[in-house]
């Protein structure tokens, strides 16, 4: 790789042990760990790295949030959907960005029927009216 985003990943995880050495009990860090992990293509370390946040962070939204999402890109939908009920229990003003995820998750699969269109997302490109 030359330059950018695939350098900056992979001096992500080269930094693992060494960050982890430092403070193991940061969320925050195994959720970037976990992006870079997904992001090279190493799905086992990205899964334990979420798992970690679950863990670390039980109640933080943003990061049950960010945990859910790998859930949802991994096709795991029925693990990132319980994780979403764990953030809509924690915060209910929550439930548009919730739904926002596992929208664009199942997008693909969806039809671009009437209620698709008007409803769920008017502004995917595709859909003929």
């Amino acid at each position: 790789m030359t330059g950018g985003r695939g350098e900056d990943i992979q001096q992500t995880i080269t930094a693992f042990p060494t960050v982890l050495q430092q403070d193991a009990q940061d969320p925050y860090r195994w959720v970037d760990f976990g992006d870079a992990f997904l992001e090279a293509g190493q799905n086992r370390n990205a899964h334990y790295s979420f798992d970690q946040v679950l863990v670390l962070a039980p109640r933080t939204a943003e990061l049950l949030l960010r945990a859910a999402d790998f859930h949802f890109q991994v096709g795991e939908n029925q693990e990132a959907l319980r994780i979403t009920a764990r953030i809509l229990a924690l915060i209910p003003d929550y439930d548009s960005v919730v739904f926002a995820d596992y929208i664009m998750s199942v997008a693909p699969k969806i039809s671009c029927g009437w209620a698709f269109r008007k409803i769920l997302a008017p502004q995917r490109r595709g859909c003929v009216s």
